[in-house]
């Protein structure tokens, strides 16, 4: 009773006669002691100076109408490169081995990189990106950024940013932890992981159990507070038309 001068928003004499309405009492029924100095206004900040606060409980499941999730939209700035490549979501690019997966990529990052068109598909803003590359040898990696990005490097964007010696990508001994720590260090909108099965250890690429973990540790990054986009590379199965691992990814 004490607070419904504070929720109703009424004077306490005003919330002494609606507490006697809403419960149908004459005054008499009330106790003596029960009157209009009882409903004290009290802050939230008082509200608990007697005690400790109580624990807010966590809404894992929180819902809203169906008729709101319009209001639940990707931010422009969000979409690194159309709707492929998108902050806080998992992209996969996939292509038989030796194919030019790897050389597309860099071709695709030179461009958003400088928030430019690829392929008629527009790019946001300038993307920072940081590179996971397991498959490119370290005598190669510097021909083939010269590739993609040109022979001047006084021309190249210096965010991107280029792993030196990753490790497996694992939920184990704080990997994962540490590579959403270097994400917020470098303040990247993109990382890429060339290719999944080298950069996760996966073992059977045709198995959706193990391939679905990956997936699931791929997502915590994502929605970390990196919150990056991320893109990796993949390759099809043998008859070339789908993923492996397809139903899991």
């Amino acid at each position: 009773m004490r607070y419904v001068a504070k929720v109703q928003g009424l004077t306490e004499k005003d919330a002494f006669r609606w507490v006697r309405r809403a419960f149908g009492m004459p005054e008499s029924t009330l106790p003596p002691r029960v009157g209009p100095e009882a409903f004290t206004v009290l802050s939230d900040s008082d509200r608990y100076s007697e005690g400790p606060q109580p624990p807010v409980r966590r809404r894992r499941f929180e819902s809203v109408p169906v008729r709101e999730l319009e209001r639940i939209y990707v931010e422009p700035e969000d979409k690194l490169w159309g709707d492929y490549i998108v902050r806080g979501e998992i992209a996969v690019l996939a292509g038989e081995q030796g194919i030019g997966k790897s050389t597309f990529t860099r071709s695709i990052l030179g461009h958003i990189a400088w928030g430019r068109p690829f392929l008629g598909v527009e790019a946001g803003k300038q993307a920072r990106i940081l590179v996971a590359d397991y498959e490119t040898s370290k005598l190669r990696a510097r021909g083939v950024w010269e590739n993609a990005l040109g022979s001047d490097d006084s021309t190249w964007p210096d965010w991107i940013f280029i792993a030196k010696s990753p490790d497996l990508i694992q939920d184990q001994d704080g990997v994962v932890e540490e590579l959403i720590e270097e994400l917020v260090f470098r303040q990247a909108d993109l990382l890429v992981i060339d290719t999944l099965s080298a950069g996760l250890n996966i073992e059977n690429e045709n198995d959706n159990a193990e391939v679905g973990r990956v997936v699931r540790l791929l997502k915590r990054i994502c929605e970390s507070e990196a919150r990056v986009a991320i893109l990796v590379l993949h390759h099809p199965s043998k008859g070339g038309s789908d993923l492996r691992g397809a139903q899991a990814l």
